[in-house]
């Protein structure tokens, strides 16, 4: 029997397979529902629509409700210059720190071992923050480079599918959900919305200034730091807006 090929759709440069003649999954249908998605939690392009989407998040994060140690460390990456939209949106985040964040976040009691599909030359060990059933997930970009982060509204993490089978399945399965969002609009998908501030594409680069040195060094015991140089190409740039 001759084997069909496996058809493709684009969608903003990103390849969906045709399911539909496998009977799995009506290809069409699934991205009406996630356009929709979109619609419903766009990244704002204005000031309005920024200063409306930081309400309403702040709104949701109250809902999380966070522990102390949540608390603390949302207000260490305010001063480190990341906002409300670009964390719970999920963008894709870098510091120009030498790893500084990455080595002080390893370190954490909560912080869990990860696997996720960046930076995979990096062979870099990649961890995550609880945050409900959210999860901050943070690595570098190499073994020398700089820290990187994004909020994911889903972690994928095999270990809970033991220590919780029916719970932990499920949040394995909205991850890879969010993969295919991601697939199909080309942007990360975080916990409140959606972000055209990928890995591959525009993401955020933040330089790591005085100010975020002394605020670290005052609310805990300094990281001890490595000198090595920061990762080469790596340019200063904000989110590109309209407003």
């Amino acid at each position: 029997m001759e084997i069909q090929r496996k058809q493709t759709l684009q969608v903003k440069g990103q390849f969906l397979p045709n399911f539909n003649q496998y009977g799995i999954i009506d290809r069409d249908f699934l991205i009406r529902q996630i356009k929709l998605q979109l619609q419903d939690n766009p990244y704002p392009v204005n000031t309005a629509g920024w200063t409306r989407r930081t309400i309403e998040i702040k709104t949701l994060v109250e809902e999380v409700k966070l522990s102390h140690w949540q608390s603390q460390f949302l207000n260490e990456l305010k001063h480190l210059g990341v906002n409300d939209v670009d964390l719970w949106h999920g963008s894709h985040i870098i510091v120009q720190d030498d790893g500084v964040l990455y080595s002080r976040w390893s370190r954490m009691t909560q912080a869990i071992r990860r696997v996720s599909s960046h930076y995979k030359k990096s062979k870099v060990r990649q961890y995550g923050l609880p945050f409900g059933t959210y999860q901050f997930l943070f690595g570098k970009t190499s073994p020398h480079g700089c820290s990187w982060f994004q909020m994911e509204a889903h972690a994928f993490n095999p270990q809970a599918i033991i220590q919780d089978p029916r719970n932990g399945l499920g949040i394995v399965l909205e991850h890879g959900e969010d993969f295919l969002k991601y697939r199909i609009t080309g942007e990360n998908v975080g916990p409140f919305g959606f972000s055209p501030h990928t890995e591959t594409n525009n993401p955020i680069i933040l330089p790591f200034t005085n100010v975020s040195r002394r605020y670290l060094t005052n609310t805990s015991k300094p990281v001890t730091r490595q000198k090595t140089a920061v990762s080469k190409g790596l340019k200063l740039k904000r989110p590109i807006r309209t407003f």
